[in-house]
């Protein structure tokens, strides 16, 4: 009889026996098996993360004993787990492999095996974890936890065998409840089974099933009952253990938080794919937001960044995303209030199993204050406390670089030694606090006789010495001397008094007097004192024909006030060819004086004169309508098109009206403004850069073209390069002239010509005369060359001829 037919001839009896207790059995079996698998999965995540906790606090204690390879220091940290009778074995690798420190319990056989950094390992009777030991973005080692899970495997076998014993005591309730009343079990097991599904499916083991009377299926429903108490009881203390770890954390969280606040430290982390910036509450103090206000973005912090070290700070995590390398800089940012702070960043990223960019993360610290106090003892170290003034160590710092700079670019550097005539009547008669606030007065008057390439120092006392650099001839020193001498003679009052301060000073000239400063600064002093011997309130050279340039100085400048009014400066021309085909491209335009006594006067015996009174604004004003009615002109006249090169001074490059009286000049002449280019120097572009770029940005606007004059001789130009829209740099002669034969100024010319054409400029070398040297500019493909191998400067009606010639 198959078994089909035999439960359907089965009486009801044994129908409903079989079914409730094949009910009863199989909830029975899938509430244990259900419960006692849980209870391992949840052991074993608790275990697991026990472990890793005490991974990360062991890796965070133990990374600066890395640092400082302190190993017994270490081998205390690891000692300290003894206190959790689980880990067995505790073990830190450094990055070569070699074990750093050790702790293992006595007997245990010490054989973890290798995983990689922040991997797991999990067996019946082991649990291993590896993690990385960083300090400051980078991995020191690896350290190794194992954790004996023996004890918890005895724990839940003997948890799985009561639970089995108390199913197996209420299967045997059962089947004798079922032999005696199935009628009346019926409704008492819907209750059970009910029970024990909501207790599986939830896992609420505060559920209780319903008793219905003391009978077997009452007593099956109180044994549930109190195996759910018992489990409920182990569940209890389970979340109570885990609460006291999540409050432990907490702590720890809340420890890490007022460290960050103390140490001005916050952090960040930068979901790359969806853009998700999170940002520590410290990171929202340095930046001056709230965080309920605002919503961090990649974006936000950017615009957070000070503009002049965005790209900066850009490129840095451009490069990291790019390399995986991490990041550290320091930078500014600007408050919402538009406060400035300095703060450290740096960052690292963590790619994905495709090796992708995924996140990046990172740390901000707030170092306003250390920098301020950096530059306060950088600053005190080399300035005079009284003044501000550069003090002797700084002036001598600087004037050995004017000296070094004036040697290369052929140029001159002078030391102004001054002494103040009588300064310790002052003091004497009026008290020291009164003296030091003349002396602070004298040194603003100083500061405005002279220009931001000079330097200013007090050398003690009532002693200043002035560097003048980048002198081309006498002139300049004499004029400077003349307003020092009357900006100090000015009288001035002071709390009730009014004073009159003079002084006498001396001056020596690199390298008429000497090759070094402290040759210079000697001789310098000794011109003083015949200053002093000579009347006082007068300036002396350390040689009798300095003083007579000094009057040759004058006699100049009075003589420059009436030349433009009498038509006495005249324009000369010199071509600027193509060094591929020899094209004449354009001419520079070159100014000369036909002075009534002493005939053509090349620029150099007047511009310096010109440019320390002023005059050099309406001259050059003056030199960049002619040019531009003079190429007009040829124009007209059906000559080649060629680009006019004009010099622009400093004095105009800064007044107001510059593009004004540009426009004026084209628009008078009839000029294209592609045939004019303007000649800047470097000592033009260094100073106050971001006036600089948007002023070169609205000549650009204008047509014109822009070129960058004697490249090369300045101090930091090419650092801004980038920014400047300039067409073309323009090599100093000074390098061009012995290429041929030093090897050093053959070098500094292929660099500026590979770093022209990596910035699409064009480079045009001044000064050749020889062949050779226009042949080693050909082979590093230099653009254009002046100088005169192809001609020398002539005047207008020469250079229509020249072009005639050519055409």
């Amino acid at each position: 009889m198959s078994m089909n037919a035999w439960f359907r001839n089965a009486s009801i009896k044994y129908k409903l026996t079989l079914i409730g207790l094949l009910t009863t059995g199989l909830a029975l079996l899938l509430v244990s098996l259900i419960l006692i698998f849980s209870g391992w999965v949840e052991w074993r995540d608790y275990k697991t993360s026990e472990l890793s906790v005490y991974s990360g606090v062991v890796g965070t204690n133990i990374a600066p004993t890395m640092v400082f390879d302190d190993r017994k220091a270490a081998n205390g940290i690891l000692a300290a787990l003894s206190e959790n009778p689980d880990i067995v074995d505790a073990v830190v690798y450094d990055n070569e492999g070699g074990i750093f420190a050790r702790y293992t319990v006595a007997g245990h056989a010490p054989d973890i095996p290798r995983l990689e950094p922040g991997g797991t390992r999990i067996t019946l009777h082991e649990l291993i974890v590896a993690r990385p030991i960083l300090f400051k973005g980078e991995t020191l080692g690896t350290l190794y936890l194992e954790s004996d899970l023996r004890s918890l495997n005895s724990f839940i076998l003997r948890d799985a065998s009561l639970t089995l014993m108390v199913a197996m005591a209420v299967f045997l309730a059962s089947i004798a409840l079922f032999a005696r009343m199935q009628k009346a079990i019926i409704d008492p097991l819907r209750h059970l089974s009910d029970g024990m599904r909501s207790v599986s499916d939830k896992q609420d083991y505060a559920v209780r099933v319903e008793v219905h009377g003391n009978d077997e299926v009452g007593l099956l429903a109180r044994t549930f009952n109190e195996m759910l108490e018992r489990i409920q009881m182990h569940d209890t203390e389970r979340k109570r253990y885990r609460e006291h770890l999540e409050q432990e954390v907490a702590q720890r969280t809340a420890n890490l938080t007022e460290a960050q606040r103390i140490a001005r430290l916050g952090n960040w982390e930068w979901d790359v794919a969806s853009g998700t910036l999170v940002w520590s509450d410290e990171v929202y103090r340095i930046f001056g937001f709230e965080p309920q206000r605002f919503e961090a973005s990649k974006d936000s912090f950017l615009d957070a960044v000070h503009p002049e070290d965005r790209a900066m700070v850009k490129g840095q995590i451009r490069a990291a995303l790019e390399s995986g390398h991490p990041y550290a800089l320091d930078h500014r940012i600007v408050l919402p209030d538009g406060l400035v702070r300095y703060v450290h960043s740096q960052g690292e990223v963590q790619r994905d199993e495709q090796g992708r960019a995924a996140r990046m993360l990172g740390t901000v610290q707030d170092i306003t204050e250390r920098h301020a106090a950096e530059e306060q003892i950088q600053f005190l170290a080399y300035h005079d406390a009284l003044t501000g003034l550069p003090n002797r160590l700084l002036a001598r710092d600087r004037s050995e670089l004017a000296i070094a700079v004036a040697h290369r670019a052929h140029t001159r550097v002078a030391l102004l030694f001054l002494d103040l005539d009588n300064f310790k009547t002052i003091n004497d008669s009026l008290g020291h606090d009164f003296g030091d606030t003349a002396l602070r007065t004298i040194a603003a008057r100083l500061h405005h006789c002279l220009r931001d390439t000079d330097t200013l120092s007090r050398q003690g006392g009532d002693e200043f010495l002035i560097v003048l650099t980048g002198i081309g001839n006498n002139d300049s020193i004499t004029a400077t001397a003349e307003k020092i001498l009357a900006q100090i003679a000015e009288p001035f009052s002071m709390e009730g008094h009014e004073l009159t301060v003079s002084t006498s000073m001396g001056i020596a000239i690199y390298p008429d007097d000497g090759n070094d400063f402290d040759t210079l600064l000697k001789k310098a002093d000794t011109a003083m004192y015949q200053a002093k011997e000579a009347g006082r309130n007068i300036y002396r050279f350390h040689t009798e024909k300095m003083n007579v340039d000094a009057e040759e100085h004058l006699r100049m400048l009075n003589g420059l006030r009436h030349a433009l009014d009498r038509g006495e400066f005249v324009l000369h021309y010199q071509p600027q060819n193509s060094l591929a085909d020899g094209r004449v491209l354009g001419a520079e335009a070159l100014i000369r004086w036909n002075h009534p006594k002493l005939g053509l006067l090349p620029p150099g015996r007047f511009i310096p004169v010109a440019e320390e009174s002023g005059m050099i604004v309406p001259i050059g004003n003056w030199v960049l309508h002619e040019a531009c009615r003079q190429a007009a002109a040829w124009h007209q006249a059906g000559l080649p098109d060629i680009v006019i090169a004009v010099n622009l001074s400093a004095l105009q490059f800064r007044r107001g009206d510059l593009e004004e009286n540009v426009i004026h000049a084209l628009t008078e002449s009839g000029l294209a403004p592609a045939q004019l280019e303007l000649e800047l120097t470097e000592s033009i572009l260094i100073n106050d850069i971001e006036n600089v770029v948007g002023r070169l940005q609205r000549l650009k606007s204008l047509g014109i073209k822009l070129s960058i004059d004697d490249f090369g001789t300045g101090y930091s130009s090419l650092s801004y390069l980038k920014r400047f829209n300039v067409d073309k740099l323009k090599i100093d002669q000074s390098f061009v002239r012995d290429m041929a034969d030093d090897p050093n100024d053959a070098a500094i010319v292929l660099a500026i010509i590979q770093m022209a054409r990596s910035l699409n400029l064009k480079t045009i070398a001044e000064g050749i005369e020889n062949k050779k040297q226009l042949s080693l500019l050909r082979l590093q493909h230099c653009d254009e060359g002046q100088g005169y191998y192809f001609a020398k400067p002539m005047p207008a009606e020469d250079f229509s001829r020249y072009l005639s010639g050519i055409a």
